[in-house]
């Protein structure tokens, strides 16, 4: 996912004409969805460039996919027996490295992830990665799959105390849902098995999640 997104970002680069230095941000926005028997993933990569009020600079996106998976029914061992090693390493690039933009000797631009050459980059910048699907996508990659018999999907409160729908719990975060996952090799609570399926490392801030 990170290394097509960067080939790709370089041959965009190249056939505009745009230099390294001209690139301000890169958000990327991945989403996926089940339909018509098929489970597809993929993510769409905005390049917005400095504004020097030329047309021709103007900023552009491009789609990255991630093969399509046949399937009745997504869920998360599906997930995790075709693509989840491959999504996950590539959100944890996106998320922790800098996605660097170099000249070559013939002035061709050229794209790589990477923290350890930073400083030889023309351009190195941090994309913003957003993630963005339904409910059952979010319960897939989060590991909270199953969890509505037990829990509340957005905050700590058991079934039979929001079943009123009037009140308040503790939000989930991050931090939280990694401890209880790691827990699971010690303990067999049920409550807590769906955390063994979760697709996607949270690498993810929950407000840069949209449904």
């Amino acid at each position: 996912m990170a290394d097509e997104m960067a080939a790709q970002l370089a041959t965009h680069l190249n056939s505009k004409g745009v230099l390294p230095d001209a690139i301000n941000r890169v958000d990327v926005v991945h989403g996926g969805d089940h339909g018509c028997g098929t489970f597809i993933t993929g993510s769409r990569v905005s390049v917005i460039l400095v504004s020097t009020g030329d047309t021709d600079n103007e900023s552009f996106s491009f789609e990255v996919s991630v093969p399509e998976i046949q399937c009745r029914k997504d869920n998360a061992e599906i997930l995790s027996l075709t693509i989840k090693d491959d999504l996950t390493k590539g959100v944890r690039t996106i998320v922790e490295e800098k996605l660097n933009v170099y000249l070559d000797e013939n002035n061709k631009v050229i794209c790589a992830f990477g923290n350890g050459n930073v400083n030889t980059a023309i351009k190195s910048v941090s994309p913003h990665l957003y993630v963005v699907g339904d409910l059952a996508y979010y319960d897939m990659i989060l590991g909270k799959e199953g969890m509505y018999g037990n829990h509340c999907h957005l905050c700590k409160l058991a079934a039979k105390e929001f079943v009123q729908l009037a009140t308040y719990g503790e939000p989930w975060v991050h931090e939280e849902l990694k401890l209880k996952g790691n827990e699971l090799t010690k303990t067999s609570c049920k409550w807590w098995l769906h955390l063994l399926k979760r697709v996607m490392i949270l690498l993810v801030s929950l407000d840069l999640m949209m449904g």
